[in-house]
């Protein structure tokens, strides 16, 4: 630690990198911890350098699926900036993951406050609306953003009509979820998901043939092995 006595807790938060590269997450975790104790006894601490550490350690603990730590560093980081989008979809994610459905949606409603046009935020509301069974709000939802999808990039149009396509699964409208997964592979013809979509969606057809060409060219791009059907 002599090599910054001014800056210990610098030591610290490198000394975590370093274990998150070489994957020992308790190690780096472990030397965020010392790296945030620290700081927070340093006259010359900072709201950005304490904004740092929570972020490492908070994706340090996601990456571990510890999603309770990781939900705990990241209300941290919106108190410390209360703007932080990128932890209120974080949190919107964990709190979706551990089923809580109206946190996630709180949570996004947080983001779309400040950016109206942030497409992940709408995407994931509207597919979370459909799994509260509000379909027709979700569909609605989704339809009333469009304009922020026209306008973005190849992935963000992509994303849109998969996440249409995901509604109109969830309202049992097969024939307008094989539309919206096409589209969304029109624009990103790596889409994983969505050709796990149409492999599903075919299969319950009866249509094999096209339901395992789906479920193989999405195999390949996750890099998958191949399997028999």
């Amino acid at each position: 630690l002599n090599l910054r006595p001014n800056h210990p807790e610098g030591i610290w938060h490198d000394i975590g990198l370093c274990s998150k590269k070489l994957y020992a997450w308790d190690d780096a975790i472990e030397a965020y911890t010392k790296a945030i104790e620290l700081n927070k006894t340093m006259f010359h601490k900072k709201d950005k350098d304490l904004y740092d550490l929570y972020y490492s350690r908070a994706y340090t603990y996601l990456t571990k699926h510890d999603l309770e730590k990781a939900k705990e560093d990241f209300l941290q980081l919106t108190s410390i900036n209360p703007q932080d989008t990128t932890s209120y979809y974080q949190l919107a994610y964990i709190e979706g993951e551990q089923n809580n459905i109206e946190k996630a949606i709180f949570y996004l409603d947080s983001i779309l406050e400040q950016e109206p046009r942030h497409f992940s935020a709408i995407s994931e509301k509207s597919e979370y609306l459909a799994k509260l069974n509000k379909k027709q709000d979700a569909k609605k939802f989704l339809m009333d953003n469009k304009s922020a999808a026209e306008n973005g990039t190849s992935n963000q149009k992509a994303n849109f009509y998969y996440s249409l396509g995901v509604v109109n699964t969830l309202n049992h409208d097969a024939d307008s979820a094989l539309a919206a997964y096409q589209l969304a592979l029109h624009f990103n013809p790596h889409h994983p998901y969505a050709e796990s979509e149409l492999c599903d969606i075919y299969a319950r057809k009866g249509r094999g043939e096209e339901a395992i060409q789906h479920c193989q060219k999405g195999m390949d791009i996750f890099d998958y092995p191949r399997v028999g059907f």
